[in-house]
């Protein structure tokens, strides 16, 4: 608390018009207005407010004790008031940002989410299409494929069967033995006979000695089998019968083939 230095006295108080005079007292001094609080930045508005204010001042007179006093929780009210109006706009603004925030982060979900479905309608869209290309590319495949069989099939099976023909000669050339099994086959379609006569061609030994040794020892009950070696290309193998007469040559069975697969077209 600070102390008065100087009291008033009786003696200097003049009566008029029962209003007291007061001769020695000061006017009081001019107050500087208050600059409204810095809500953007409180501390720098309290500390200028600070500084207005003189380190060292004298009060002369209660009213002015008074005034000062008032003037300090005026201010002491304003700073704590704009303190909270402070806290208030900053809380609020926290929240209007949060809130912002999480506005814009579910219309980034939406629109990602709209974005998907239409980006997955589309790819759809453009699968579809993909297919049907793929199913008519296939259609147009098989298709060509029936037509190249259909126009090479011909073709085809005449050079299987000169393929085969070269190679049944070239083994019958290189082991005339090869022909055994066809000579066999050819006596075998033979029915009520009571003899054969098959002629090979006279450049086929090995045969010719193979057959006679075979028939020869072949059991009673069956026709007679005899091999008469004839000038004739390699591979012909002819049977006589009292009946008829059967062509098993080799050229022969070949033409055959190529006659079937003729029929089969």
């Amino acid at each position: 608390m600070r102390s008065l230095l100087k009291v008033i006295k009786p003696g200097n108080a003049v009566c008029s018009d029962d209003v007291v005079l007061i001769a020695d007292m000061p006017a009081p001094p001019k107050l500087k207005p208050v600059d409204p609080p810095d809500f953007d930045n409180p501390e720098a508005s309290a500390s200028e407010q600070e500084q207005e204010v003189p380190e060292e001042e004298t009060v002369h007179t209660v009213e002015q004790e008074v005034e000062l006093l008032s003037v300090r929780r005026a201010r002491e009210n304003a700073e704590e008031i704009s303190q909270k109006i402070l806290r208030r706009a900053r809380q609020e603004r926290d929240e209007m940002l949060e809130k912002a925030r999480e506005d814009a982060a579910f219309l980034k979900e939406q629109a990602a989410k709209e974005g998907r479905e239409t980006a997955y309608e589309q790819m759809k869209v453009s699968i579809d299409d993909c297919l049907q290309q793929v199913s008519s590319l296939l259609d147009d495949l098989q298709l060509r494929q029936r037509q190249f069989i259909q126009k090479y099939s011909e073709g085809l099976s005449t050079l299987a069967v000169d393929i085969a023909e070269k190679v049944l000669n070239m083994r019958i050339a290189r082991d005339d033995s090869e022909m055994i099994e066809l000579v066999h086959q050819a006596v075998s379609s033979v029915k009520n006979a009571d003899w054969i006569s098959v002629e090979v061609s006279d450049k086929m030994q090995g045969l010719i000695e193979r057959l006679e040794t075979e028939f020869a020892q072949q059991a009673a009950g069956g026709p007679r089998v005899d091999i008469m070696a004839v000038d004739a290309p390699v591979g012909a193998c002819v049977l006589h019968t009292p009946e008829e007469v059967i062509d098993a040559s080799v050229p022969v069975q070949i033409e055959n083939v190529r006659e079937l697969f003729g029929q089969m077209k």
